[in-house]
């Protein structure tokens, strides 16, 4: 649970400031960006999956989640 904290922690911070980066046009946003949505991706794929499974949530959910991650990440490149 400490390590699922963190990770989200740590990429809502990223996300924040690559916003503000994005915002003001300052280079690295980018990177700073892709790190976050990455971030959430580990933490979907790691954390989420294995409590949907203890909680017989249906796999439906589960490919929804990671799609939308993984259009998140790609519209990074766009």
């Amino acid at each position: 649970m400490k390590a699922q904290q963190w990770i989200l922690g740590t990429s809502l911070l990223l996300v924040i400031g690559g916003s503000i980066f994005k915002i003001m046009h300052w280079k690295g946003a980018n990177i700073i960006l892709l790190l976050a949505f990455t971030l959430l991706f580990m933490n979907t794929l790691f954390f989420v999956f294995r409590e949907n499974r203890k909680s017989g949530a249906s796999e439906f959910t589960n490919l929804l989640s990671v799609i939308a991650l993984c259009l998140a990440l790609l519209g990074q490149f766009l």
